[in-house]
């Protein structure tokens, strides 16, 4: 189990309704994924580190890889 010491609450901001999240232990970054189609990263301040909008319908699984360098999404059209 990992402590990781967020601060009370953090605006995590999507367009539409958030569908999910994970965290990388190895990145120390958030993932979330919104029926909005997009999938953003954040630190764990809640600063947005990048935005990625390439699918076309809502996100309904989105993962980090165990080396935390990579992202695994699915929405859905597939």
């Amino acid at each position: 189990m990992v402590n990781v010491q967020l601060p009370m609450f953090i605006n995590l901001q999507h367009q539409d309704s958030l569908l999910g999240m994970d965290y990388s232990e190895v990145a120390n970054v958030l993932l979330t994924y919104s029926a909005d189609t997009t999938i953003k990263i954040w630190d764990l301040t809640g600063a947005l580190i990048t935005d990625f909008s390439n699918h076309q319908s809502p996100v309904l699984k989105a993962v980090f890889a165990p080396n935390g360098q990579l992202v695994a999404s699915i929405d859905r059209s597939a």
